[in-house]
């Protein structure tokens, strides 16, 4: 291969890059701009709106789980919750999952199981000790599941964002779910 052959091939493989790096830089503060704005992320090969998430596993999950009221969704223990929604909704969210995580650790505790937190991911242990178990059927495994799935997504995707209506039906899933394993975990008494 001669110098003017290699040259054109260089320029050939570097021509889209350097054309797209143009671009961006070109469109850099409008692109800035609408960022903020965006309603859908893209993570890894997973792509879905969070509200559309939670709507249809709500769907799923109501007529499995014993529904919550509107009214209970945030009583007075989780007065938190409510003022939380009003200022950050992705918080609000973390702190509903965190009552389903902290309800699956009582539960388990219950049955003699011991936690190592020392893990980075707990809740894998969790999982797989409720599903040993088979105190919960697989389908609403899955619901914990999509419940988990949806709050990494709140909590690691930087321009992901959830309207106050989006965290109060997630919320009120996660009370769902979290008073069946407390019913449960009052059985195992």
């Amino acid at each position: 291969m001669d110098w003017l052959t290699f040259i054109s091939k260089l320029v050939e493989a570097l021509a889209w890059p350097t054309s797209i790096l143009i671009t961006i830089w070109l469109f850099r503060r409008q692109i800035v701009q609408v960022l903020p704005q965006l309603r859908k992320v893209k993570y890894k090969d997973f792509e879905a709106e969070f509200g559309e998430a939670v709507r249809k596993l709500k769907a799923k999950a109501i007529p499995m789980l014993q529904p919550v009221n509107a009214e209970e969704v945030l009583p007075e223990s989780s007065a938190k919750l409510e003022r939380l929604v009003e200022i950050s909704p992705s918080a609000a969210v973390q702190e509903a999952w965190k009552e389903i995580e902290s309800a699956a650790k009582a539960l388990i505790d219950r049955l003699g199981y011991k936690l190592d937190y020392g893990i980075p991911t707990p809740y894998r242990l969790i999982e797989r000790i409720l599903e040993k178990t088979e105190i919960i059927e697989q389908r609403k495994l899955k619901i914990f599941n999509e419940l988990r799935r949806l709050r990494n997504k709140v909590a690691h995707a930087e321009e992901y964002e959830v309207t106050p209506e989006q965290a109060l039906d997630y919320i009120q899933l996660a009370r769902s779910l979290k008073n069946f394993l407390d019913d449960i975990d009052k059985k195992k008494e």
